[in-house]
């Protein structure tokens, strides 16, 4: 077995640009595409590239929502709720996350509840 060994910037490149390639923005192509090279990177194999063939077919047949509007369904202190509307799971769990860490400075703890986004087939 020949081994081969591909750069995390240069898998990044090729993620972003296969993203790009079936629609996604290029705001969300070039985070989505970095997290799957670094998980690559990082040993966690069914969280990088090998989740493209599950995407692009799901993308290409609309099942994804390319144009956003993560919105709040429920608000409370320090635990509100969000609705990804059918986007893809990467960008809505960085939204959540921005939004737990404000929650957590205003009291102290932070948890956001998320529904309606895409990660796995």
């Amino acid at each position: 077995m020949i081994e081969r060994r591909v750069r995390p910037a240069a898998l990044a490149h090729s993620i972003v640009g296969a993203l790009r390639g079936v629609g996604l923005p290029a705001a969300d192509a070039r985070s989505i595409g970095l997290l799957m090279a670094e998980a690559d990177a990082c040993g966690s194999d069914g969280d990088g590239i090998s989740r493209l063939p599950q995407y692009s077919p799901r993308i290409k047949a609309g099942g994804i929502n390319l144009r956003r509007n993560v919105r709040l369904v429920q608000e409370h202190p320090a635990m509100p709720v969000i609705d990804g509307d059918d986007a893809m799971g990467q960008p809505v769990m960085h939204h959540a996350t921005e939004l737990a860490i404000t929650k957590a400075k205003d009291y102290g703890i932070g948890w956001v509840g998320a529904f309606g986004c895409y990660a796995r087939p």
